[in-house]
């Protein structure tokens, strides 16, 4: 993950208002289940429905 720690790559995600995530495949696999349940939980109050 050393990529993620250059000034060029950081300066990259600033440019589009966003941050490198820095972990492994058990992060992102963690991160994609709590977006999942946050916007499942935000479609269901506005109450969207889940395809």
């Amino acid at each position: 993950m050393q990529i993620a720690t250059e000034p060029e790559t950081q300066q990259f995600y600033a440019n589009l208002g966003a941050t490198a995530m820095i972990g492994g495949p058990a992060q992102m696999r963690q991160f994609q289940a709590d977006e999942i349940a946050l916007w499942k939980r935000i479609a269901t109050q506005a109450k969207i429905e889940l395809q």
